[in-house]
């Protein structure tokens, strides 16, 4: 089994070059473009430590989660990547994964008119959760994400010895403890499949990947929502499960 249930990875968005954050918007929004990639990028590869520092002092943060932004010093990929979002060319020929862009770093973008490092960071992040429970969603998926999470989280301290076996038995209890509080936060789980479910009916590019591995994840998980007993729960998703988490 792989060592992670698939519930929040917020730094991952937050790698998402396009990810951040959302501001409700008017359909008339002069269109962002390209030209709005270089201060943006110039913020997000200046404030990348502070970025870490923050990620490291979030209650219930993930292993790796403070190394990750690194990977967002390199201002040229920055650029490149999200001048490709913006591309307007797109707005005909990939009219959903454009407007997802254009709300995500709208919101984004308005976080800099904070000159602090630290302010613009928090102001990611907040804007960040938002956008990801305002952003329209298909009915069913927005559902089964809710129904999956409640699950998921009621039924955190059956889930996360099966998953983790062997390395769960050898961890002190406070350690065990910790692991089952972080995967049944409830808040944390919806993020992640809310924005596994959004990418996944996005358009498919040929520059992107097929499908977002985290919806791949989550898939033996809403494959059970029929079982509200935590441990049929469980026994369904490891079964239904074709290969590791």
């Amino acid at each position: 089994m792989k060592k992670s249930i698939p519930l929040s990875l917020v730094f991952v968005l937050l790698l998402w070059a396009g990810v951040a954050a959302c501001e409700r918007h008017k359909a008339t929004d002069t269109p962002l473009t390209p030209a709005a990639c270089d201060p943006y990028c110039t913020r997000v590869t200046a404030c990348t430590e502070t970025t870490a520092r923050l990620l490291a002092g979030r209650r219930g943060a993930a292993a790796g989660e403070a190394e990750a932004p690194t990977q967002l010093k390199d201002k040229r990929a920055c650029v490149a990547n999200c001048s490709e979002q913006l591309n307007p060319d797109h707005a005909a020929k990939y009219p959903a994964s454009y407007k997802f862009s254009q709300i995500f770093l709208r919101g984004q973008m308005s976080c800099l008119e904070h000159q602090d490092c630290g302010a613009f960071s928090v102001c990611r992040q907040a804007q960040l959760a938002r956008s990801i429970a305002e952003y329209p969603m298909e009915p069913t998926d927005a559902r089964r994400c809710d129904e999956t999470c409640n699950l998921v989280s009621q039924c955190a301290a059956e889930l996360v010895p099966r998953v983790y076996l062997a390395e769960y038995e050898k961890l002190p209890l406070d350690r065990r403890a910790e692991l089952v509080r972080q995967h049944g936060d409830r808040d944390r789980c919806l993020q992640s499949c809310r924005f596994a479910s959004i990418k996944f009916r996005l358009d498919k590019r040929k520059l992107t990947s097929t499908v977002d591995d985290n919806w791949i994840d989550l898939q033996p998980f809403m494959q059970c929502l029929a079982y509200t007993d935590c441990k049929a729960f469980t026994q369904c998703v490891i079964s239904q499960s074709a290969a590791p988490f």
